[in-house]
């Protein structure tokens, strides 16, 4: 494994909420580069798996849980 192909990024918790919606929030943990990577990559997946529709979303909570991680690309 060679140390170029290393990246560090940073881990995120990226909560979501529907308008509307009684069932609470949506969490997924994401590895992104700044807040705004963070926010589109769990949005995105939450819609993939069908949980949310992006039109529809009330807030989006983000907690940074580790400043450091490291991703073999």
């Amino acid at each position: 494994m060679s140390i170029q192909n290393i990246k560090k990024l940073a881990l995120f918790c990226v909560s979501v909420r529907e308008k509307n919606s009684s069932a609470g929030y949506w969490d997924v943990l994401v590895t992104a580069e700044n807040v705004r990577e963070a926010r589109c990559i769990g949005v995105d997946a939450l819609e993939k798996q069908g949980l949310i529709k992006r039109t529809k979303i009330n807030n989006t909570l983000i907690y940074k849980q580790e400043t450091e991680v490291y991703h073999h690309v």
